[in-house]
């Protein structure tokens, strides 16, 4: 069963979703991103205020960065990456993992979802992303 609040990130999803065609690619890097962490960050239930301390901010700061009021500082990506136990790059294309197609010995780690719907939502963002990675 879905809880509320993930059923309601959905319907924000849904919603933002329908927006994509009218924004730019870098916009739409950044919202995906953010997108992920906190999709990553609800599915291992953290909270705010366990993702704010990880980052020596405050919870209303954090809070800002994920409703996108707030702009997201490198370090701090890299921060939530580190505290996430994740690469840079993975917040990225999340749920894949980025792999480098010339890398003979990769690893390849899928993650499945047990809600279909939330598979296919994150599917709306992975190839405007992976266009703007390859792009740089």
């Amino acid at each position: 069963m879905i809880s509320q609040i993930f059923f309601d990130f959905l319907v924000k999803k849904l919603l933002f979703c329908q927006i994509i065609s009218s924004t730019n690619s870098l916009t739409l890097l950044i919202m995906g991103l953010i997108w992920n962490i906190k999709t990553i960050r609800l599915q291992r239930n953290l909270t705010q205020e366990v993702m704010a301390e990880s980052l020596s901010m405050d919870v209303a700061g954090y809070n800002r960065i994920e409703n996108e009021k707030q702009e997201l500082k490198v370090s701090q990506l890299e921060k939530i990456a580190s505290f996430l136990r994740l690469r840079v790059i993975d917040l990225f294309t999340y749920p894949e993992v980025y792999e480098l197609r010339n890398k003979q010995h990769a690893t390849k780690v899928t993650v499945e979802f047990d809600v279909s719907s939330t598979e296919m939502l994150n599917l709306c963002l992975k190839d405007k992303i992976l266009q703007v990675l390859e792009k740089e």
